[in-house]
């Protein structure tokens, strides 16, 4: 089944943006639940249809809450565990058979 999305929602070729990582303690925010399904179909939400989401941290975490005092521009906001990497938006216009 062939996915898309609103035009209003694509990314331009070429656009520059700023890739935001962050590292976390498995054994700190992992949920026990029985999981069903798998998230081969999460196409517009996170983890598995009518499940917790796959961690115990809130959604939009960690931009969900205010900055500490100083972290007025993202650089600041940085703590160990995270990182940015400044990155492209590319379309290689080929299609990649996922793998089972």
């Amino acid at each position: 089944m062939a996915q898309s999305h609103a035009h209003s929602q694509s990314l331009p070729e070429g656009m520059r943006c700023e890739l935001f990582v962050m590292v976390s303690n498995y054994e700190d925010d992992r949920i026990e639940q029985q999981l069903v399904g798998a998230c081969s179909d999460a196409a517009s939400y996170c983890g598995v249809r009518d499940r917790l989401y796959p961690d115990r941290r809130p959604m939009g975490y960690p931009f969900d809450r205010l900055s500490r005092a100083g972290a007025d521009r993202l650089v600041n906001f940085l703590t160990p565990n995270m990182s940015i990497v400044d990155v492209a938006i590319r379309h290689d216009n080929r299609v990649v058979a996922r793998s089972t």
